[in-house]
């Protein structure tokens, strides 16, 4: 049975004495929403809100680009591309749009399934500055392996992969393999009431750019979770503009990407000076921060969210707090809590150790807690 648990409210956390105690009847230092709130951190095998074929009524079948444009062109509600399936998407901008409501699916783990693959190649050295993959209001990608044209930190690409389109709402992300994208994985931009879970999104690295997942160009939203991110530049970005704002929680952020992974969850200061609206970073791991650039700290924040300092409650970091000349929580004066308070509501220097098990799973043990995790996700270079 799934935890009913709730974070407290922000103005909660800052009337409660800080105290370990406190803390520990929420269930916010030891892990407890990370274990109890995500069937399996990056998704596929376990991940119990997988969609099956078999239940999804008058789903269309893509197996190449023709058919894939085909159906979503005429408006089927469910498509399906199988394992089996390799589709190149043409290095475009919009080749695949996604109309309000139509859920784009594959089968990633279910059976030990990889989930149909969406490729688009590279082409030449040209910025290519633009999304492939455009969605509108209520869309739905799931369980699918999304490759894009460049996973190097020298690329001169600027491609994304995924863009929520301005003025949409409602998307889900959920499920998928999301990898070698020179701008963003995903892109949400002026778009709200998002939830972006259980993705293994990695090698997004390209230098100056390079995010797993960016909220942009103001009113932006996204409740992200249960995610498996490695060797991303920025894990989690914002543009700091007007009603920019995330919600990460339940994530685990891998140390992969060496001097082309920088701090991983990140908020810029945008026009007005601020730093967004808000950000909550609650209940993750970051198993991060052991060797790099110097600036290897796990959370960095630039602008002060209109907001106020943002939440940062219940994290569990292998790190410790001083990482060379960073902290592993940094931000301008006002954007971050206090760093007693930053200690009283965080663990740091918490060893985690991965292990495999029978019939596939992979586990995470930290802060005396276990939770599964994808092993595709694990296997290099954290498992033995």
């Amino acid at each position: 049975m799934r935890s009913t648990f709730k974070l407290p409210s922000r103005s909660t956390i800052r009337r409660c004495a800080a105290s370990v105690p406190v803390l520990l009847a929420l269930g916010l230092v030891h892990g407890l929403s990370l274990a109890q709130n995500c069937d399996v951190l990056g998704g596929g095998r376990g991940y119990s809100a997988a969609l099956r074929a078999e239940q999804m009524p008058g789903h269309v079948v893509a197996r190449d680009f023709a058919s894939l444009k085909a159906a979503v062109d005429s408006g089927a509600r469910h498509i399906h591309v199988p394992s089996d399936a390799t589709i190149d998407l043409p290095n475009q901008s919009s080749a695949l749009w996604l109309r309000a409501g139509q859920t784009l699916f594959g089968d990633r783990g279910l059976e030990g399934r990889p989930g149909g693959l969406l490729r688009t190649r590279w082409v030449d050295a040209a910025a290519r500055n633009y999304p492939v993959i455009v969605v509108e209001s209520g869309a739905r990608i799931s369980g699918l392996r999304i490759e894009g044209p460049s996973g190097e930190a020298t690329s001169t690409n600027s491609t994304i992969g995924i863009q929520l389109l301005p003025g949409t709402q409602g998307v889900e992300i959920d499920n998928n393999e999301l990898y070698h994208w020179p701008w963003a994985a995903v892109s949400v931009k002026q778009s709200v009431d998002n939830r972006i879970h259980h993705n293994h999104i990695h090698d997004n690295l390209r230098s100056q750019l390079g995010y797993g997942v960016v909220v942009q160009n103001g009113h932006a939203q996204a409740d992200i979770h249960c995610n498996v991110f490695n060797a991303n530049r920025h894990a989690i970005a914002g543009s700091g503009e007007p009603g920019e704002r995330y919600q990460a929680r339940d994530n685990l952020v891998l140390n992969g990407g060496g001097r082309g992974a920088y701090h991983q969850f990140d908020m810029h200061a945008g026009s007005t000076g601020a730093g967004g609206q808000s950000v909550e970073i609650t209940g993750n791991v970051f198993d991060y921060g052991r060797f790099g650039t110097s600036n290897r700290s796990s959370v960095l924040i630039r602008g002060v969210p209109k907001e106020g300092p943002i939440t940062v409650v219940g994290n569990l970091f292998t790190q410790g707090w001083v990482v060379g000349s960073q902290t592993a929580v940094a931000g301008v004066a006002g954007s971050i809590p206090d760093v007693e308070q930053i200690h009283h509501w965080n663990r740091f220097q918490t060893p985690a150790l991965y292990s495999s098990h029978p019939a596939g799973e992979c586990r995470l043990t930290i802060a005396g807690r276990t939770t599964r995790v994808n092993c595709e996700a694990v296997q290099q270079p954290v498992l033995p």
